[in-house]
């Protein structure tokens, strides 16, 4: 803990030397594993500046939920949370709205929150990603003035909207190309190693 300390204090340091503001109390920290190796670990808190800081069971970083077992049920949550409160007030004055219009709010407040940093749920469990796929059918429904139980696959062809499962690997092959192609940050093609061909 100790080391953990020491690192922060230089970090600390750093940004404080460049003038850049540093505030201690809204400073957080996780401590991510599995159930098993979170049981053996008795960090209760970190001194951070003067302040002391207890681990959370769940931290913001840009715009994502991550929990302490990586699992992303908080992201998921929130996501689908956020989602469904745009459809709600789309859904409140669809009647008035022409289709294309109706369109560009659905990518607005809806489809593009299912997108935002979806990468990160690459080879979740199926059942995460059934419950972001609601979010989307019911954004198909309220588009398409579809009826609750009417059948949905016909309209998700009509819009071009891929489901959640191909989304997220459409978004991480592209980021992959881009990668390879040299279209992409430096430090991410530093990353990538191409094998060469064998026979």
């Amino acid at each position: 803990m100790k080391a953990i300390e020491n690192c922060i204090a230089d970090v600390r340091a750093g940004l404080v030397s460049h003038r850049l503001m540093f505030n201690d109390s809204k400073t957080e920290f996780l401590i991510i594993g599995s159930w098993q190796q979170l049981s053996k670990v008795t960090i209760a808190s970190i001194k951070v500046g003067d302040c002391e800081i207890q681990p959370l069971k769940h931290v913001r970083n840009l715009g994502t939920w991550f929990d302490n077992h990586m699992s992303m049920n908080t992201h998921i949550g929130k996501v689908c949370s956020k989602a469904f409160r745009g459809l709600y007030n789309i859904r409140q004055i669809r009647k008035y709205l022409p289709a294309e219009s109706t369109k560009c709010l659905i990518h607005a407040f809806v489809t593009s929150h299912l997108d935002y940093y979806n990468p990160l749920l690459y080879k979740l469990p199926q059942y995460q990603c059934d419950r972001l796929l609601k979010v989307l059918n019911a954004a198909a429904r309220v588009t398409c003035l579809i009826q609750k139980f009417a059948h949905i696959t016909p309209a998700l062809r009509e819009l071009h909207w891929l489901p959640v499962k191909f989304r997220v690997e459409l978004k991480v092959a592209l980021l992959v190309f881009k990668t390879l192609n040299g279209l992409a940050p430096q430090y991410l093609s530093d990353l990538l190693v191409v094998k060469p061909r064998t026979r």
